[in-house]
């Protein structure tokens, strides 16, 4: 028994073919050695998931997700098109996407589904999630040292980009440039798009911009729909309008100045925590933690 258990190959848990050491993931099982084949795994499986901290109870529950996801893809985005000449300006086109290296971030407007879209892929199936999913979004990546090109320097995630960023991080300078999008989807938590892959400068350019502006549209439509971060749009509105009421009450009476003055200095503080990008930082830093500690589950 035990020298049949020695000469018994390992095999794939999907597919059942022999898997050597260089062909397979292992699952995160205890009790039994569980592969997955590379095939299988570029195949069946998101090229967005954390194979190796998943268990065979996940894989499965991933495949049957898998199949749900191709379905809303057929039913929705199978025949997506471009916009022609003539829609460009129209309202009624039911799609939208952005070019994002090899990928499309590809949007149905009707259902609020997007899609990874790639237009030659290894698996069967599309990622699709829905923009109640959106958590977040970030840009990082590598560049050339400004001083020692042989250096990589490493452009942490950011929310935000302006011109100290450039000039600490030119295009020119760029090696790597990635987009991750932050989903509450059941397995795919984080989207790490490859954006730019060297290039001429010109494409890195056009590569940072479509990142940045789809990194800034991610993050605008989740504070809008996320009420537990930053100051809601709604109390500015109200703070606002309560200070301007105290202040022409004050003005035309005479009275109750110093309480206009607090209620003024709170509406700008109000306004500026609204318009303060940092709690996105924030955000974003307790998304990496949080899926972390995923792996400790």
């Amino acid at each position: 028994m035990g020298l049949f258990g020695f000469l018994k190959k390992d095999e794939c848990c999907l597919c059942s073919e022999e898997v050597g050491p260089l062909s397979r993931a292992r699952l995160k099982d205890k009790e039994e050695k569980i592969y997955v084949c590379n095939k299988c795994r570029k195949s069946r499986l998101s090229p967005f998931i954390d194979l190796v901290e998943m268990n065979k109870a996940d894989v499965d529950k991933h495949l049957v997700q898998r199949e749900k996801d191709g379905e809303l893809y057929d039913e929705i985005f199978s025949d997506f098109q471009y916009r022609k000449l003539n829609e460009l300006l129209s309202a009624d086109h039911p799609w939208g996407y952005t070019k994002l290296g090899k990928y499309e971030l590809r949007y149905h407007g009707d259902s609020g589904n997007y899609c990874i879209w790639e237009k030659h892929p290894d698996y069967d199936n599309f990622d699709v999630f829905h923009k109640d999913e959106l958590e977040g979004a970030c840009i990082h990546g590598e560049y050339a040292d400004l001083k020692d090109a042989n250096i990589i320097k490493y452009l942490h995630d950011r929310t935000v980009f302006n011109n100290f960023e450039f000039n600490e991080y030119p295009d020119e300078n760029m090696k790597k440039l990635y987009l991750t999008i932050f989903t509450s989807h059941p397995y795919i938590h984080e989207i790490k798009l490859l954006v730019v892959d060297n290039g001429t400068t010109k494409e890195k350019r056009e590569g940072r911009e479509k990142a940045i502006e789809t990194m800034r549209t991610i993050n605008e439509l989740v504070e809008k729909q996320n009420e537990d971060y930053g100051v809601k749009k709604k109390e500015v509105k109200s703070s606002m309008r309560d200070a301007t009421t105290s202040a022409t009450k004050a003005l035309f009476t005479g009275k109750g100045r110093e309480e206009a003055g607090g209620k003024i200095a709170s509406a700008f503080n109000k306004m500026n925590a609204y318009n303060d990008p940092s709690h996105r930082d924030e955000r974003i830093e307790g998304l990496r933690e949080r899926n972390k500690m995923r792996k400790f589950e």
